[in-house]
């Protein structure tokens, strides 16, 4: 015959109030990093970049980390999900980006024959 454990009333609510709190905490971390990503977007659409990839780093699970090189000055994007058209239209360093100022459409150049191609395009 099997004995049956049985924990304290005080141990139970302790194991859930940790797995609330776990949760809770998950709940802000995830939700912050969205924010902040959404947010940091969102400062890119009024400005006009027009330069070349000088970075292009694999973050996790389809983003990327760019960093672009303009003559003015260096911008650096965090988590762009743009792995599909890396993969598809093989976009390296040295490629070439274009946006125009209070757009979400960031326009991708390859260079071939000493020429700047368009190979694709990606809406932020």
């Amino acid at each position: 015959m099997k004995e049956e454990i049985q924990l304290p009333t005080k141990y139970i609510i302790l194991i859930i109030v940790i797995f609330i709190s776990i949760v809770i905490g998950a709940v802000v971390f995830f939700t912050r990093n969205y924010l902040s990503h959404k947010d940091e977007l969102n400062s890119m659409i009024p400005k006009e970049i027009k330069g070349r990839i000088v970075a292009l780093k694999d973050e996790n699970r389809g983003s990327y980390y760019l960093e672009i090189e303009t003559l003015k000055e260096t911008h650096k994007i965090h988590s762009l999900p743009i792995a599909w058209e890396i993969k598809e239209y093989n976009i390296q360093v040295g490629d070439s980006i274009s946006k125009e100022a209070n757009s979400r459409m960031m326009l991708f150049y390859k260079l071939k024959n000493g020429i700047y191609e368009k190979c694709c395009e990606f809406e932020m």
